[in-house]
């Protein structure tokens, strides 16, 4: 199994596909032993993507949650990832980021609602904004969102 070991924490990463390199980034929910994932995305093999998973997350919170509360070194793990989400913010850097970039949502999300998305897009000089019907999961919601974002990643 391909594991990366980052700051004592095992890392779980799979790189499929032939084509332009991405990176996925996904929320901290993900795990790529579920399926679908962002490797059964038709067309998706035209790119090659390299997809971590948050798997030690995911399994705290899937196994008993008393007893991960009570070990200590799970506890801590999770302590650290919710602190590192809580304490991240690159707003003042996003001017400086003139890569091509396409923010997506969707309509409905509660989480990561439109106006977070439209303020990052006044930001970023080289961006554009797509919004899907959806929610927080727009991608596996809408058919036109996957296909849209490959059309992205592979223009000229």
């Amino acid at each position: 199994m391909p594991f990366a070991k980052v700051r004592g924490i095992d890392i779980y990463h799979e790189v499929h596909g032939n084509g332009p390199r991405v990176l996925f980034i996904s929320g901290t929910g993900s795990d790529l032993r579920r399926e679908p994932n962002v490797f059964d995305v038709p067309g998706i093999g035209r790119l090659t993507i390299c997809a971590y998973d948050h798997r030690q997350m995911v399994e705290f919170y899937q196994t008993s949650a008393r007893a991960n509360r009570e070990d200590p070194v799970k506890r801590a793990a999770q302590n650290r990832q919710l602190a590192a989400r809580a304490g991240h913010d690159a707003w003042d850097i996003l001017p400086a980021i003139t890569a091509p970039t396409l923010i997506c949502g969707g309509k409905y999300d509660d989480i990561a609602p439109t106006a977070r998305a439209e303020a990052m897009l006044n930001r970023l000089p080289n961006a554009k904004m797509r919004e899907f019907e959806g929610g927080h999961l727009f991608m596996m919601e809408d058919r036109a969102a996957w296909p849209a974002m490959m059309d992205f990643l592979l223009a000229d």
